[in-house]
């Protein structure tokens, strides 16, 4: 069957990228409309585009940003220094207290605290101060998150371990988290393991977000992506 010129652009249309399903916080106007100075957590916020992004969406809102990397902090604390709203803190999260010794390469977001996806590495080593979600949740007297986003490199399972009592109680209305999609990546945390971690506490897969295709080897199919899990309760 031949497909009229009138009938073909509108065919096309159907199949245009939308912003909708690229951009997360277009998918949830119904949710941020309502609320006066949504809470965000930016664990991982390296120099501090996710920060900036928040903070010029929602005027209003109180982002708390964490980021261990000492030279990446003192980037990212010179990007935000004119913005009132985001505090930012030189540490990382994980399930337990610790320092760990890891190389920081300037700026980088690839920066990580896994041992695996750094040995060999010829960047300069450095103290990383890791703290748990929980404990900062407890001593702050925070009792909710709209919205959480982890991008640790590797590292999220750990953070999610560090806070189950928040998970338990249901505190973040959203999580986003950067996970990998196939078993050549051993960079990024498995999607399985995330999925079955979060979905423990009541926490459901909303929405799939920037996704990228294998690029150190050019092959054709998902590297990595970023996952929106939403709290049953809000949900």
């Amino acid at each position: 069957m031949n497909l009229t010129k009138k009938a073909l652009n509108f065919v096309r249309t159907l199949h245009k990228p939308h912003k909708k399903y690229v951009d997360p916080f277009e998918d949830l106007t119904w949710y941020f409309s309502v609320k006066d100075s949504p809470i965000f957590f930016d664990v991982g916020a390296n120099i501090g585009q996710s920060a900036l992004e928040y903070n010029a969406m929602f005027p209003n809102s109180k982002i708390f940003s964490f980021e261990p990397f000492p030279t990446t902090f003192q980037t990212l604390k010179a990007n935000v220094k004119h913005l009132g709203g985001i505090q930012i803190h030189p540490f990382g999260f994980g399930n337990s207290e610790e320092v760990i010794r890891a190389p920081e390469k300037k700026n980088s977001d690839m920066n990580t605290v896994v041992e695996g996806n750094w040995r060999n590495n010829p960047n300069q080593f450095v103290d990383v101060q890791i703290e748990t979600i929980d404990r900062f949740i407890l001593e702050s007297k925070i009792n909710r998150v709209d919205f959480l986003k982890i991008d640790t490199e590797g590292f999220e399972i750990q953070v999610l371990e560090g806070a189950e009592n928040a998970l338990k109680d249901g505190l973040f209305s959203f999580i986003q988290v950067e996970v990998g999609m196939n078993n050549k990546n051993s960079y990024h945390t498995d999607f399985e393991s995330v999925k079955k971690k979060l979905e423990r506490f009541n926490y459901y897969l909303f929405k799939v977000y920037n996704q990228v295709h294998e690029w150190p080897t050019k092959k054709k199919f998902l590297r990595r992506c970023d996952l929106v899990f939403i709290h049953e309760s809000v949900a």
